[in-house]
């Protein structure tokens, strides 16, 4: 039943990405793809996943359009992108993982999940402005997430999760782990879950409408970020709400914090005898205060032990790393290359222990330059349009917050999509500024 849902669901966003002409609600259909399909289901094998089917259908609807072409012209990133791919082209030659026609399949799959993500959204350049006028098409989005949320935490099941695979083991495992539950509603990882819910409240703080019916959606999506478990989108949900009140208003971030505290206060009194609850609320409080040193899961003195692994491990192939696959590959018990793991690795929590070790030290400066790049496009056009670029800052910061604390699976098509948008529009108002004008003229025409 959850297998047909899911795929109905996913033939119909596709055929609305394929068809849909207006490309503000392109993009809408697209996230809604992002936010409600798991990003690795797939019908079958030899199929592709959800994660990197519709960049597919993207790229393809744009070819088709014959635009992109002048896309690729107009994107500021081209150049380091293009090193990019080079690079993944060539190091197969040098990498000693993996067999080199495999390499090459896995480099495709790789790239289409991940930086292409940005340049589609640079390619669909919705308007922002327009976009959070469909509030009720964001509301169903949360209303839907917050009741899928809510269902799996009573039952203490990710039905859906557990649907599509009866070994996950968000399904099964963590009910018995100490940290308790761990909701991952339409996405295989509750990390990635709760970052969705972070990119949705921003959403919400964008949108123009009743300050009631705002709380209430930022309530729901707070209630999500809790039960996913992890203390990351957490902190990403107050890093973002901190970063858009101080560009946007200082007094009201002020009193927000003040609210903020009250409520942190109350919520640890209420709900602090529940155990799960607890644990979950002091691991926050620990994170900001000790780094994580008092708590389980990750702490600041962990990622140096997995930092000084991952350069040791780096330092055996410098230049072009292992291999495409390699750092998961060998954290895999039943892996042969498992007799090459080094146990301080802790999981490898964080991208860039992961691009050291599997693309050397070349490449993860090409990524840093990459991301430098975005840094300083949307600041450089702040004063251009100063909400659209805080916006964008707010997203990129907790796609950085995500890539050095966690693993970077399936959070690019979170995250990129709207970066990419946002640069679009940065760079090319002017364009949006005539559209409006020949609508509100037509407009006129219209009511005369």
């Amino acid at each position: 039943m959850i297998f047909a849902i899911i795929l109905g669901l996913e033939i119909f966003l596709g055929y609305k990405v394929w068809t849909e002409e207006d490309r503000t609600r392109l993009f809408l259909w697209f996230m809604s793809a992002i936010f409600l399909l798991p990003p690795n289901f797939k019908l079958m094998p030899g199929v592709p996943s959800v994660n990197w089917l519709f960049p597919i259908i993207c790229t393809a609807r744009f070819v088709r359009e014959k635009t992109i072409k002048e896309c690729w012209k107009a994107y500021p990133l081209r150049t380091v992108y293009t090193v990019m791919l080079v690079f993944h082209f060539v190091q197969p030659f040098f990498a000693r993982f993996l067999d080199f026609r495999m390499t090459y399949f896995y480099i495709v799959q790789y790239v289409m999940i991940t930086y292409l993500y940005l340049f589609l959204g640079f390619c669909i350049h919705p308007n922002i402005k327009e976009l959070f006028q469909y509030k009720k098409w964001i509301y169903i989005l949360i209303g839907v997430l917050f009741l899928i949320s809510a269902y799996s935490k009573a039952t203490n099941f990710n039905f859906i999760t557990a649907g599509l695979n009866n070994n996950s083991f968000w399904s099964a495992d963590m009910l018995y782990n100490d940290r308790g539950f761990r909701v991952t509603a339409t996405q295989d990882s509750p990390n990635i879950f709760g970052f969705t819910n972070v990119l949705l409240a921003l959403f919400v703080y964008a949108i123009d409408d009743k300050y009631w019916r705002k709380a209430a959606a930022v309530g729901m999506l707070v209630f999500n970020i809790i039960v996913c478990g992890t203390r990351t989108p957490f902190v990403g949900f107050v890093l973002m709400s901190s970063l858009y009140l101080f560009f946007e208003d200082m007094k009201k971030l002020f009193r927000m914090s003040l609210i903020g505290a009250v409520a942190g206060v109350i919520a640890f009194n209420v709900l602090g005898s529940n155990p799960v609850v607890e644990k979950y609320l002091g691991g926050v409080v620990d994170l900001f205060t000790t780094g994580g040193q008092n708590t389980g899961g990750s702490s600041v003195e962990g990622r140096g032990k997995q930092l000084d692994a991952a350069i040791a491990i780096a330092d055996t192939c410098p230049v072009w790393g292992s291999g495409n696959g390699y750092c998961e590959e060998f954290q895999r018990e039943d892996s042969p290359f498992y007799v090459f793991y080094n146990a301080d690795l802790l999981g490898a929590e964080g991208y860039v222990f992961y691009t050291f070790i599997d693309y050397g030290y070349v490449y993860t400066g090409i990524c840093g330059l990459l991301y430098a790049s975005v840094a300083v496009i949307l600041l450089v056009n702040l004063r251009r349009d100063k909400r659209v670029a805080v916006l964008a800052l707010c997203t990129f910061a907790c796609l950085m917050l995500h890539l050095v604390t966690s693993r970077p699976n399936n959070n690019w098509q979170v995250f990129m999509p709207f970066i990419g948008a946002c640069m679009y529009y940065l760079l090319f108002k002017d364009t949006f500024k005539k559209l409006e004008g020949e609508e509100g003229e037509q407009g006129k025409e219209i009511k005369e």
